[in-house]
């Protein structure tokens, strides 16, 4: 199981891990970073929005946990800095569909990221809700969280296409690229990173 180093200064969340490949959820890195809000570092700017989730949409349907990292104000999420493979589960993405969430590991280490959204976004635990009914109850509870959900509709399609999330075409990221395959047939991307702390990705 993976643990967290905040790093609010340079917007940084360093994944820490045992030995082997590290793991972990779109809700543990949010719940974390609130602990270590909590613990004295609110100064910094906030490393997550306000998560959307747990709405009752009615017959026992709920809207599942969507965590936004505020990619757009500098924030990313940075491997250990060793050959291996990162899983990361849930509903996680950027506040920003154009910007990336993860930064380069800092050494030429090889990190294979792999992202797995849950079958249930919507979860319904009893039955007689029709399709539209259950797709209007979501936009609805979008829409009383303060998330577009045009946008946000938008963004998971865009998060699809650009990091990879076929299972069976993971995204591998170096110091200085991102791949989809390996082979980059997919997705090549360039990753250039400034002394600043600035990430420029560049589809190549």
């Amino acid at each position: 199981m993976a643990t967290f180093t905040f790093d609010g200064p340079n917007k940084r969340i360093v994944v820490d891990a045992e030995a082997g490949d590290s793991a972990f959820t779109a809700a543990e890195v949010y719940s974390a970073w609130k602990d270590w809000v909590l613990l004295g570092n609110a100064q910094f700017e906030p490393a997550f929005a306000e998560s959307v989730g747990g709405n009752p949409l009615g017959g026992g349907s709920s809207l599942d946990t969507y965590v936004f990292l505020r990619n757009d104000s500098g924030w990313r999420i940075r491997p250990d800095a060793r050959d291996h493979t990162l899983s990361v589960d849930g509903q996680l993405f950027g506040a920003s569909d154009v910007l990336p969430i993860f930064a380069a590991p800092l050494s030429a280490a090889i990190v294979t990221i792999e992202r797995a959204f849950s079958a249930r976004a919507v979860g319904v635990a009893t039955s007689g809700s029709s399709p539209s009914d259950v797709a209007a109850a979501v936009w609805a509870a979008l829409r009383a969280s303060n998330v577009d959900a045009g946008s946000l509709g938008e963004a998971l399609v865009r998060l699809y296409q650009i990091m990879g999330l076929d299972p069976t075409k993971p995204l591998v990221v170096t110091a200085t690229t991102r791949k989809v395959p390996s082979d980059g047939s997919e997705i090549d991307q360039t990753i250039v990173e400034a002394p600043s702390g600035t990430v420029t990705v560049t589809t190549v």
